[in-house]
């Protein structure tokens, strides 16, 4: 069955874009093409085909403002996984790119967005994080009562990353003071039983375990030209990063609220390796052209308000050129947005 791809173009930067130019690698164009205008907040939409029964579908269009412009292009075969590219000319305008990895009739969501900065409001980690570092001492996580005796739980010295993150975000939402102590509290206090428990629920048992095991592993593919991304449609990393975290951080943030990352921080196939990980919470991103710039609060460096992740997103079909101040050993090779539901803070 051939291909066909329907893109969506969003103009999110306020001013008024023209659609000026366009081209079509395979097959034909329905909707609304180059030649027209692209109100603010406005939303053009087109189908492009594909031709024949074993076609495919790919071309680009062009966004412009008197001050840069962008292309987008989209690429979905009849074999193999569909590929997306931005290109801009000056770093007035970026674009957020939402599409599809797999070899199906898909949609492709091109964001318009200005380069200003976009932060949760009044949000620092300088203000709204805890003043305590995540480092913690070779004692249990939890202990369990049993009729003979207590179960000891995990170990604290692998960190509470994921649940300091939860908690600065419950006590964000619920619009209550975050305790303002510089020393972490101490075992079995009321508020370290509350990250513990936040940790615990940030791994979303069992499942939520999987992304960290599955993209740190050295077989799986950095970028869409990997022959296990091409054959077996599986989404690469740089693809993970740029067309699904990446995504769904600015839809939470614009929403208001801050957005825990998981952070995968090697490759590697041994399961101990998962204590390598690490979990920070996004507030802010700034997009200038292609490349974006996400700060975070990161557990390991308490009241910086200077903790950034930046990589380019103009395209997938290479490794990501990530480059970060996080506090934590290793390089950062993808992250992925761990499933967050409220609690209220003590």
């Amino acid at each position: 069955m051939s291909r066909s791809t329907t893109v969506r173009v969003v103009n999110a930067t306020g001013v008024a874009m023209k659609l000026t130019a366009g081209k079509l690698g395979a097959g034909r164009l329905v909707g609304q093409g180059p030649g027209g205008q692209l109100a603010p907040n406005g939303m053009a939409t087109l189908v492009n085909l594909a031709s024949g029964r074993f076609g495919s579908a790919n071309g680009s269009l062009t966004c412009a403002t008197p001050t840069g412009s962008v292309t987008i292009s989209w690429r979905n075969p009849f074999a193999g996984v569909n590929s997306y590219r931005i290109e801009t000319v000056g770093d007035s305008i970026g674009c957020v790119c939402d599409g599809d990895d797999d070899d199906r009739n898909t949609t492709v969501t091109f964001t318009l967005v200005s380069s200003r900065k976009v932060g949760v409001p009044g949000f620092r980690p300088s203000t709204h994080g805890f003043r305590f570092t995540n480092s913690w001492p070779d004692e249990p996580l939890k202990r369990i009562k049993l009729l003979i005796g207590t179960l000891p739980i995990g170990k604290a010295s692998n960190g509470l990353c994921g649940g300091m993150c939860f908690a600065v975000r419950d006590y964000y939402e619920a619009r209550r003071a975050i305790p303002t102590m510089a020393v972490r509290p101490p075992d079995r206090s009321v508020l370290r039983e509350y990250v513990v428990d936040r940790l615990i629920d940030s791994f979303d048992l069992p499942a939520g375990v999987a992304p960290y095991a599955t993209l740190m592993s050295t077989r799986y593919p950095a970028d869409d030209n990997d022959l296990l991304a091409s054959i077996a449609q599986v989404p690469s990393r740089a693809a993970i990063f740029a067309r699904r975290t990446w995504p769904l951080v600015k839809s939470s943030i614009d929403r208001g609220h801050p957005c825990p990352l998981g952070l995968v921080m090697l490759e590697s196939d041994e399961l101990h390796d998962l204590s390598h990980h690490h979990q920070v919470l996004a507030y802010a991103y700034q997009l200038r052209g292609t490349r974006l710039t996400v700060w975070v609060y990161d557990p390991n460096s308490p009241s910086n308000d200077r903790v950034t992740i930046s990589f380019d997103t103009a395209r997938t079909d290479r490794p990501l050129d990530i480059t970060h101040n996080v506090d934590s050993a290793g390089p950062l090779v993808c992250a992925f947005v761990p499933r967050y539901v409220a609690a209220t803070p003590p």
